[in-house]
């Protein structure tokens, strides 16, 4: 059992429950994804989500220095990451047309 995403967060602990995204997760079936996440994020502590993208083999998991809204803080190197997934994608896409 994976630990609560989202735990720690305020508006989950108002709402009395945590945030399980794993079933929406898994209703992507084998749609790749990159997963950002801030080392220091409060709301979804770090070994939360690294549980969470070692159960889905379709995750790319990219941890960056930060808390909260990486896009906003981190923008760099979040485009970076992005920049690099995609174009290890294509080249895996290439390489399978071969």
């Amino acid at each position: 059992m994976i630990p609560p995403v989202g735990r720690s967060c305020p508006l989950h602990q108002t709402v009395g429950r945590a945030h399980n995204v794993l079933p929406t997760l898994n209703a992507l079936g084998t749609m790749p994804i990159l997963a950002l996440h801030g080392d220091e994020d409060p709301a979804a502590p770090l070994a939360a989500v690294q549980s969470l993208a070692a159960q889905l083999p379709t995750i790319t998991l990219r941890i960056l220095p930060g808390k909260h809204h990486i896009f906003l803080t981190q923008n760099n190197a979040c485009l970076a990451a992005i920049q690099s997934y995609l174009t290890a994608m294509q080249s895996n896409e290439q390489g399978n047309r071969i």
